[in-house]
This record gives structure tokens, sequence and C-alpha cells, in this order.
């Protein structure tokens, strides 16, 4: 097995893009071991835990003796670390260049934010979802509504 120590902002992010990513045959299983696991609620840390990912999916989270690495799993030491759930933007506007998009993008993923809710959505913004979607883009699950409705004008 492959042992390695990342930061705490690595491992996040690890995490993110193992699940934002779309899954490769030849990959081989990533393994978070003896994370401290921060539940969806927020109200709950579970320690000494094991999460183990295959592809574009986590596959099993448990307390690690209870877990069975896979042979040629890529192992990650998460002591002294933590998992958390993806977090969602529900009011986002991205009209912006596709640089400009690049950064913000990847400033959410490395904030644990792997899903988004556009709300002034367009050609622009379906291109990136469209991309994510395919998985030719690493970036949060893009969620858009219709361009906005200004109103009526007075004429």
């Amino acid at each position: 097995m492959m042992k390695c120590t990342w930061s705490l902002r690595s491992l996040v992010i690890a995490a993110i893009a193992v699940c934002a990513t779309p899954a490769m045959p030849a990959q081989r299983p990533l393994v978070l071991r003896d994370v401290t696991v921060l539940s969806a609620s927020g109200t709950e840390m579970k320690p000494g835990y094991t999460v183990l990912m295959r592809g574009d999916r986590i596959e099993s989270v448990g307390p690690s003796a209870e877990i069975k690495v896979p042979r040629r799993a890529n192992v990650v030491d998460g002591r002294g670390r933590f998992v958390i759930p993806g977090q969602a933007d529900l009011h986002v506007h991205v009209k912006r260049s596709s640089a400009d998009v690049d950064r913000l993008f990847a400033l959410f993923l490395a904030h644990g934010i792997t899903t988004v809710l556009n709300m002034d959505g367009g050609s622009q913004v379906l291109k990136f979802r469209d991309g994510v979607k395919a998985g030719e883009l690493l970036r949060p699950t893009v969620y858009s509504t219709g361009p906005i409705i200004r109103g009526f004008s007075e004429g």
C-alpha cells in the first residue's frame, strides 16, 4: 500500500476531486484512514473512521477496524484530519469569463462546496454544467435557473 501524509486542505480537495470526477477503469481505490468524520448535521464527530472511495463514489464509511482496505489502494493517513460532507451554495451568479469561472469554481471546491445553484442562467453556464456532467471539468455540480427577468418597462 502507498502511504502519504497530506494537509487538511489537500485532504479535503483530494476527497472532493475523487467525488467530483468520473470513474476511470484503471483507477486505484482511495482510502482515507483514521479520519474524523463530521456528520451532515454538523452535530456529531466520529473519530477513527475510514472512508473508501472507488472512482467517483464513496463506497463505504465506518470505524477503521470494520473497513477492509483493498490491496492496491492509495491510503492516506488521516490521523488528526477531518472529512466533511460536500456543501452547497444555493445562490451564486456565474456571469464571468471562462478564466474567472475556473478560479471561482476552484475556490468553491477548496472550501468544500461541491454543488452550486446559479441564479442567472444562460448558454455559458449551461456549457459549464454540461462539462461537469461529462467529466471534462473539475468543478462543483451546477444547477441553474433561466435568465433573470427584469420586469416591464414603462414606455
